[in-house]
């Protein structure tokens, strides 16, 4: 049930009492928008640009995506398949202030979770014009915008940030699928007892019920919980799923990498072999199922938003985006969480479709997140205020030479790794960076150690390939130099391609 908070939050920290309010109804029934929060005239006039959601899923694994039948059916056979999708910082704060900004982590400057590891929503903040961000340019471009959900890791304020029409941000129990608080355009509101999905579905298609029909385009920023952790004060552990999720998996025979527990990592960086639990192919498969049945939430506020599209009259002028803030190592290489270069980390689901994509296209070119904004931009007609980073994904699907060549950077900070406070980083508060470039990775860590995998002849990165320069072959070479220069890029130069040599 849904608890009424009338004064301070029961979950601690920075919430002003005197702004504290009270929402009256919980559960599955629709929760109530306040007066005036959204604009339902329809405007007359033909609508020229296309309304755009994304779909934010938290922690979700490439190929968790495939077990979802309506992003399935509805998405991916509709639009196009981005199957090699990477998180460039394979961490939720860095990764969605990429989505904020367009910029790769070592411009925006967020490199973590929390301040202490330079990252979370204060170090966003300090370092980062919230006037200068996504939102606005497309407010600037006549959009209407709406969030829901998870904002950046630590945000705790009550006031709606810049650019949004409808700001619902989740303030407390981020992690909590049961019990959590939002802000309301300013209103605090505390929830017990309630499935966070469910809610947010429901206040998702009320929007798109007062947005649509309408000349003026909007875009919509549904950022889900699941798959990520259930976290509280007495206890944490796997996803949760709704109850008529729950168990559908239970069994079931997910295909195990090599790679859980793997046993030999002499060839591996030394924070590999200082991993605590090295895991096992039990508790894989378990946490496979939990993750996917939280998922499955997910995917009927997928069905239901398409369905609620189609009924007003828009759905054929609007581009949905599905995509992850990064994936989840389940025992890869003993890692159970993310922030570290290998593939189940940094590959996350990205499918896009609506006008504009080619339905039932596969792209094989390697995207990262800044170009989820830059196609974003591209599709709105807005320009961004700051040096983009990304590619515009717009027209690769029948272009397919349109980021071929081009490497994705990697980087990332010391966030859940064993030992992380005694680790070193560069200028930057790096641990690590690198770059995927087809089939082929390489990574220098901070503590001088590097990889360099062909992924072509050893997809679950089993035998780290990497030799001195004296030795090395030519293509670790060409592509520890590109490293070399384009770890600080910045704009188009982080878009640079590495051709490939000719047989």
């Amino acid at each position: 049930m849904l608890t009424v908070a009338m004064a301070a939050s029961s979950f601690g920290g920075p919430v002003d009492p005197a702004q504290a309010g009270a929402l009256i109804s919980g559960g599955r029934e629709p929760q109530p928008y306040p007066e005036g929060v959204l604009d339902t005239r329809v405007r007359s006039g033909p609508q020229v640009k296309p309304n755009v959601i994304m779909f934010l899923t938290d922690d979700m694994r490439a190929d968790d995506m495939q077990y979802l039948p309506a992003v399935q059916q509805l998405l991916v056979q509709r639009g196009v398949n981005f199957t090699n999708a990477l998180a460039a910082n394979s961490l939720c704060c860095p990764a969605r202030a990429s989505l904020l900004t367009g910029q790769q982590s070592h411009n925006h400057r967020v490199m973590s979770n929390v301040v202490r590891e330079f990252g979370g929503w204060q170090t966003f903040k300090e370092l980062n014009d919230q006037e200068n961000l996504l939102p606005v340019w497309l407010q600037d471009a006549g959009y209407r915008t709406w969030h829901i959900g998870k904002h950046l890791n630590g945000f705790r304020e009550l006031e709606p940030q810049p650019g949004w029409d409808y700001w619902n941000a989740t303030v407390a129990g981020a992690t909590n699928y049961e019990d959590w608080a939002v802000s309301v355009n300013g209103t605090y509101v505390e929830y017990h007892d309630s499935y966070q999905e469910i809610v947010a579905r429901e206040q998702l298609l009320e929007a798109v019920d007062a947005y649509s029909p309408s000349s003026q385009p909007f875009f919509m920023w549904d950022s889900a919980l699941a798959p990520h952790g259930h976290q509280s004060a007495t206890r944490g552990g796997s996803p949760r799923a709704e109850p008529q999720h729950a168990g559908s998996y239970s069994g079931f025979p997910f295909p195990v990498s090599p790679a859980v527990g793997e046993e030999d990592v002499t060839d591996k960086p030394a924070w590999v072999a200082q991993e605590e639990d090295p895991g096992s192919e039990e508790v894989h498969l378990v946490n496979r199922a939990r993750r996917i049945e939280a998922l499955l939430s997910v995917d009927d506020t997928v069905r239901q938003t398409v369905r609620a599209l189609r009924q007003n009259g828009d759905y054929a002028q609007t581009v949905f985006i599905f995509t992850s803030d990064n994936g989840f190592s389940l025992w890869e290489h003993r890692h159970h969480g993310k922030n570290v270069p290998h593939e189940e980390s940094i590959r996350i689901p990205l499918v896009i479709a609506g006008p504009g994509f080619t339905p039932g296209t596969t792209v094989e070119a390697p995207v990262a997140l800044t170009d989820v904004t830059a196609t974003i931009l591209d599709l709105a007609g807005a320009r961004s205020g700051l040096t983009a980073d990304g590619l515009s994904t717009v027209d690769m699907d029948t272009d397919l030479t349109l980021g071929q060549d081009r490497p994705i950077g990697l980087e990332g900070g010391v966030a859940a790794l064993p030992n992380s406070a005694a680790l070193p980083t560069d200028e930057r508060h790096r641990f690590y960076w690198g770059a995927r470039w087809g089939n082929f990775k390489y990574v220098e860590y901070a503590t001088g150690e590097k990889e360099f995998y062909n992924l072509r002849v050893d997809p679950y990165e089993l035998t780290n390939r990497y030799r001195p320069e004296s030795n090395a072959t030519v293509t670790q070479q060409r592509l520890a130099a590109w490293v070399q220069t384009h770890k600080d890029c910045g704009g188009s130069a982080c878009n640079d391609p590495l051709p490939r040599l000719s047989r």
